[in-house]
Order: C-alpha cells, then structure tokens, then sequence
C-alpha cells in the first residue's frame, strides 16, 4: 500500500504541531507552567485590591499589566510557539512531499530526501486536519490529511497503527 501526502508548513500548521506537543509530550509540563501562571495572575490581582480605600492608577496599572500578559500567553501560546519553530524553519523546507510504502516513508522537499523507518516514531497523534508523528530526539512531523492520496485517513490510520504497534491518539 501507498500513501502520500502534501504539507505545507505554515502558521497554522506549526500552531497545531505546538499544541499537539503541549498536549502529549509536554502535557505534565504545561499542567504545572499554567497552575503557576494562574497563581501569579490571582495574586496579582489581590495585590491590585485597594488597601485603606485608596486606588492609585500606576500601582493598579503595574500590578495588573503582568497578570494581562500571563493570561494572554496563556491564551496564545500554541500559535506563539509554533510562530517561533516557523522562523527556524528555512523557507525551501517548508513544503514537505511525503511517501509511505510497507518499508518505510520517505520525505522529500527543497534540500533533499530523507528516509525514515517506522521503528523510530515514538507517538502517534491525529487531530481534525493532520497526523502527527512525534520522536524521542527529533522534531515531530506533520501530514496534512486533505492533501492524503491513495486511500482514506481512516485506511492511513491502520497503516501507521499496524507499521508503528502504536495507537493513534486523536487530538481535538
């Protein structure tokens, strides 16, 4: 069986390939970085309470201006993370032609070709638009599924699962 795909890496790409890593590699991290984060928000905010009725608008301004930003962070982070991994991306390496056959899958693009075996994918994550393949001591990749040729996601789906021994986790 043949599978092959098309990707563009671009903005949306590299915030989804962020938040699959904050949701499987990272997961235990983020927990901890965002329970820290939220407390510096709610103390931040006791620190602005008015004390002995006054309210100056620089101490107010001060005291709140960071937790704004944590919260924003916060909020953004996916797209901020993968803004920055984009930059790092060199532009001919940002359209990936990928083909998977029984041995193996070889990526292509604009400095060269790369086979991979399947024994060094770590994880396996799919969300609406993509799978993802994540590695212990490289980037992970993407395929994009509405470029997907010969077959459906699903059939893709068992490939990789009966190639990897690997369960696909599904991603919202």
């Amino acid at each position: 069986m043949e599978f092959s795909f098309m990707t563009h890496y671009d903005q949306r790409t590299m915030a989804t390939l962020a938040r699959v890593l904050r949701k499987t590699v990272r997961a235990s991290y983020n927990r901890r970085l965002r329970m820290v984060g939220l407390f510096i928000v709610a103390f931040a905010i006791f620190l602005a309470l008015p004390t002995g009725g006054r309210f100056s608008s620089l101490s107010l301004f001060t005291t709140l201006l960071p937790a704004v930003v944590i919260l924003l962070v916060m909020a953004y982070e996916d797209r901020i993370n993968g803004g920055f991994a984009l930059r790092r991306i060199p532009r001919e390496k940002r359209q990936v032609l990928s083909a998977f056959n029984d041995q193996g899958y070889r990526l292509a693009n604009g400095s060269g070709d790369t086979v991979w075996r399947y024994d060094n994918i770590a994880q396996v994550a799919e969300t609406p638009l993509y799978f993802v393949f994540l590695f212990d001591h490289s980037p992970a990749q993407l395929y994009d599924k509405t470029s997907l040729e010969g077959g459906t996601a699903e059939a893709f789906r068992g490939f990789i699962r009966e190639r990897t021994g690997l369960e696909v986790q599904y991603i919202k």
